[in-house]
């Protein structure tokens, strides 16, 4: 999911301007409208360069399909704004800066819809992320919830190798 943010959309009541000048309401509308519109067209990578982008460390997958879409355009891909993992910065960036966008799973955007206030923009992404993939050191203790996870992970992975999950 591609978020963004609007800000201060100063609703007022039916036929009130904002500041006596500006209809913000049917700005606001505009506004959603072109998000909504963003959704009914293919993205044009080019055009999303000069934004902020919030994106994962390099190295990592989600980093490194989001730069392919770039290359894949024939685009450079934009610097980071910020390089982070963390849900809850992705949204309060992009919920600061009207030009902070960033690409989430979509359980992450629904959660940043309550949680930030951002935006979501439906794009369907046709990538396949790597495996998960659990280390943990050979020696030293093995903490309860480490081993609850790794079972977790062994049971879903079984799971879907049958076909059942």
């Amino acid at each position: 999911m591609l978020i963004a943010q609007l800000s201060d959309p100063h609703i007022r009541p039916q036929g009130q301007l904002y500041q006596g000048v500006a209809d913000s309401n049917r700005m606001f509308a505009q506004a959603i409208e072109h998000l909504h519109a963003l959704e009914r067209r293919p993205l044009v990578w080019a055009e999303l360069t000069d934004l902020d982008w919030i994106l994962g460390p390099s190295q990592t997958p989600m980093r490194e399909q989001i730069t392919d879409f770039f290359l894949r355009a024939g685009v450079k891909p934009p610097p980071p704004y910020v390089e982070t993992l963390s849900a809850k910065v992705i949204g309060e960036l992009v919920a600061a800066n009207d030009r902070a966008v960033s690409i989430v799973p979509d359980d992450v955007a629904q959660e940043l819809v309550c949680i930030a206030g951002v935006a979501i923009v439906n794009h369907p992404f046709n990538w396949t992320l790597p495996p998960i993939t659990l280390f943990q050191r050979e020696a030293g203790a093995l903490f309860p919830e480490a081993l609850l996870f790794a079972q977790a992970l062994r049971t879903a992975s079984a799971e879907i190798s049958s076909g059942s999950g």
